[in-house]
This record gives C-alpha cells, structure tokens and sequence, in this order.
C-alpha cells in the first residue's frame, strides 16, 4: 500500500504522486489510505506547497471500477470525501497536476487544489448525464468566489 502514493520532498515543495499507472491511477479504497496518511503527515508537519500528480500517462482515470465490481469495502462511510477534504483544507497551496485522463472522483481530488495546472489536452469530465451524482469531493467551495484561497507558502 505504502508505494500507491509516492512521497518526495525538496526545496519546500512535497510532490505527492498516484503511482497506479498501470490503472491509469485508478481511484480505490488503498490509494486513499496512502494518501490520507500523507495529508496527516501534511497536517503534522507542513511544507510549503504540495504538488499532487499522477505518474505514466494521465492523472486518475477516477474511481477503479473494477473495486467496486468486486464489492469494494470502505473503512468507514464517505471516506473518499473526507480525505479530499482534509487535502482541501490544508492550511498550505495545493496544486494539483493534471494531464491525460481526469474524470469522476479524479476532478473531485484534483478540484481539492487551490489550483489546477492543466496539460493542454485534459480530458475530464463527471458524468451526470449516466445518473451519477458529484458531491464526493469540495468542488462547491472550489467553484464559489475565492475559492479556498488564500494560501501562503511557508
């Protein structure tokens, strides 16, 4: 579980990366626990910024369907939502990195940036049109006026 989220610090800046890229950083109930025990490592010892990325050709293709085929368990009820929170409540910028595949609960994690750099052909995209409903992550706060900014870098 421990390599789902790669961890590297320099000069202030920690870049976390999700390492799934043989499932396009496919979303599941593991690659959050790597990844709230960073943002509570964050909340412990802040940095100046982080960096959330996602490693091979794309950010997150969203959640690992497969997981949920196989009848996916999660720790407690609304777990992706919390730790998408805590990433967006950190008292420190995040931005989030995002290239190639970007949807569903991975424009829910990438939105828990203070800002988004984008390559210049994301696709991404939440399918309401298929009944499913957004509301995982913080994209209200994001989309309001002033966001959650601002932020300092240390």
């Amino acid at each position: 579980m421990d390599d789902l989220v790669l961890r590297a610090d320099r000069a202030g800046v920690c870049q976390l990366t999700l390492n799934r890229p043989d499932k396009l950083n496919a979303l599941n109930v593991d690659l959050f626990k790597a990844l709230e025990a960073h943002v509570a490592d964050l909340e412990a010892a802040p940095v100046g910024v982080v960096l959330l990325r996602g490693a091979g050709r794309c950010f997150s293709a969203g959640h690992d369907l497969g997981d949920i085929a196989a009848g996916e368990k999660l720790p407690r009820p609304n777990c992706q939502s919390h730790v998408i929170e805590r990433l967006a409540d950190l008292p420190l910028p995040v931005v989030s990195a995002v290239h190639g595949h970007c949807y569903t609960g991975a424009l829910e994690l990438a939105l828990a940036g203070d800002i988004i750099l984008a390559a210049e052909q994301p696709n991404s995209a939440i399918p309401t049109q298929m009944g499913l409903d957004a509301g995982v992550g913080p994209q209200p706060a994001a989309a309001a006026p002033g966001g959650n900014l601002p932020r300092h870098a240390r």
